[in-house]
């Protein structure tokens, strides 16, 4: 606890604003991990609309990406909660495997930020026809748009 994380996202920079689409950097501290969320406190906060813009984790000279907004409405605060990336991130890596291509390719961030808000997921299977089953769904579910049809952790995706 206590390390620094950078906080981007696309929603409003008030709640008296009407900017969203503005791209937004902002920087926190961890207050409290758990098993697949973890809380932030400090001077900035994502706002109404930053749902599923990323957490990145400050690590010497490196940003490595740990979370994924949750959800926020209401007040631009000082605090708020994450979900953690563990089983996304390994999810798209293997589609990007199975594949051989990236899952995710824009020409700017924020059509990226569209693509992964929306959850727009080929099936490998599309691009690997004899794919077997078990491993597309596993890989599909890993990528689910709602982190509650996610697996819980990485070992039960195993």
């Amino acid at each position: 606890m206590g390390q620094t994380i950078v906080l981007v996202g696309y929603g409003k920079t008030s709640e008296s604003a009407s900017d969203y689409g503005t791209k937004r950097m902002g920087t926190n501290s961890i207050s409290q991990v758990g098993a697949t969320t973890f809380s932030f406190q400090g001077g900035t906060n994502v706002c109404n609309g930053d749902s599923g813009g990323p957490t990145f984790l400050v690590s010497g000279s490196q940003e490595i990406a740990i979370g994924v907004h949750s959800t926020k409405s209401g007040f631009c605060g000082s605090g708020g909660t994450d979900m953690r990336v563990d089983v996304y991130a390994s999810s798209v890596m293997l589609w990007e495997l199975v594949a051989g291509k990236r899952l995710f390719r824009a020409e700017s961030e924020m059509q990226l930020y569209t693509m992964v808000r929306e959850g727009r997921i080929e099936r490998p299977s599309q691009h690997v026809p004899d794919l077997p089953r078990g491993i597309e769904e596993t890989i599909l579910r890993g990528l689910s748009f709602n982190p509650k049809d996610r697996f819980p952790t990485a070992q039960a995706m195993a």
